[in-house]
């Protein structure tokens, strides 16, 4: 199966539905044994010593491991991926150009997405059918968030991991959700999981210690990118003119 990489999350339900593997490029580079090395390469280059070192180290992935497509944020992330991307672009790489529109719209970020959908050649039932199964497993793994701050019976590390690896599924979306679920069932069998509580605990309850758990946690949940599109009615799915775009 094609591989396409990703510099920051965009909506993947677009690359899954073509049939495409998403590769995000973040994890790659901060995973690596030695991401000071990929930062330095990327330096001997020609890369500034002040530019983003995210941005460094993913120009030396996409090298290194001959990326030949990538998809590029060029508003709305990161404001030197521009610069990165004309370089990968003379260095033969295929840069699919995305944006996050500002001001923001609903008809500009719909268009868009539609760019992105026509150069996959997929439409939006196709990417609405994937859509649907990607947040049962976005669900999966904020259900596993709430476990590690309520329960503490998962740890801080594979809570995080595992969030964070929910912007390309790595790569594969039914085995992510297989390993979800293994995880899940494990934990039911030992009795680690409280049962679901709809209480509003004061703030007060859980402030100190659970609390820097809870905000540790905050910045991977967003990497869940779950897009919520609440309209009238509380009614959800993608984009409509009567609601706002929520990334829960």
């Amino acid at each position: 199966m094609r591989k396409v990489g990703l510099i920051t999350t965009i909506p993947v339900e677009v690359l899954f539905a073509a049939g495409i593997t998403p590769v995000d490029l973040n994890n790659i580079f901060i995973a690596d044994p030695d991401p000071c090395r990929l930062v330095e390469q990327a330096e001997e280059e020609g890369f500034p010593r002040n530019t983003c070192s995210w941005v460094k180290g993913i120009y030396s992935v996409v090298l290194r491991d001959n990326v030949d497509t990538v998809i590029a944020v060029m508003r709305g992330d990161c404001s030197n991926n521009e610069a990165m991307a004309e370089v990968l672009r003379l260095k033969g790489v295929d840069v699919v150009p995305f944006s996050y529109p500002y001001p923001k719209g609903y008809q500009s970020l719909k268009a868009e997405i539609e760019r992105l959908m026509q150069r996959f050649g997929v439409d939006w039932d196709e990417v609405d059918h994937v859509r649907r199964r990607l947040d049962e497993v976005r669900a999966l793994a904020l259900h596993m968030d709430e476990i590690t701050w309520r329960t503490q019976s998962i740890g801080g590390f594979e809570n995080h991991l595992r969030l964070v690896s929910t912007s390309d599924f790595n790569g594969d979306y039914l085995k992510f959700e297989s390993d979800l679920r293994a995880i899940h069932s494990v934990l039911l069998k030992a009795g680690l999981i409280l049962p679901e509580r709809r209480l509003v605990e004061p703030l007060w309850r859980w402030a100190g210690v659970r609390a820097s758990r809870r905000w540790y946690h905050h910045t991977p949940r967003q990497w869940r990118q779950s897009p919520v599109w609440r309209g009238q009615g509380g009614t959800s799915g993608w984009p409509s003119q009567s609601g706002g775009l929520m990334w829960s």
